[in-house]
């Protein structure tokens, strides 16, 4: 016997496109992406009293939070980086927080005016999710890239 997912449960998508300027290089810019624990946003970990975020920078490599008393939570795997240029990620939302769904996220990086970054971002995310999960995606997506990524690159420059 097969049944059909009730309208609430259905699967869905969204694409999520953001674009960023940022007034540093691109040397800035990507090495300051791939030091992601120094911009990450205290009220962006998953986990109760996480120590890190760390990026792998990769192919396989991980985006994760870690605790010092070993817990940690798996945000993404990098499936393909181009140094100073772009990077492909995966990753799955569990339902406590969310999901279920699949994450897309691609990070591209083009030089744009006299030495400044255009950081593109796009996040495709498919499964249990709505327009509420969207809009909260969106929001966290920009602030970690603006308030975090962008500040830090422009005052490390």
């Amino acid at each position: 016997m097969t049944t059909s997912p009730t309208a609430a449960h259905a699967a869905s998508w969204f694409r999520i496109d953001l674009d960023i300027p940022i007034d540093a290089t691109i040397e800035r810019v990507w090495t300051t992406l791939l030091d992601i624990g120094s911009w990450w946003l205290p009220d962006y970990y998953a986990t109760p009293e996480p120590h890190t975020m760390l990026l792998e920078a990769e192919p396989g490599g991980r985006v994760f939070e870690k605790a010092e008393d070993g817990s940690g939570l798996l945000w993404f795997w990098v499936t393909s980086i181009t140094p100073q240029k772009s990077m492909h990620l995966a990753g799955h939302l569990s339902p406590p927080f969310g999901g279920p769904a699949t994450s897309q996220l691609y990070i591209a990086l083009e030089k744009q005016g006299d030495g400044g970054t255009r950081l593109s971002v796009v996040n495709t995310m498919f499964g249990a999710v709505d327009d509420d999960s969207r809009e909260q995606v969106e929001s966290g997506w920009r602030a970690l890239f603006t308030d975090g990524l962008k500040r830090r690159a422009e005052a490390d420059g």
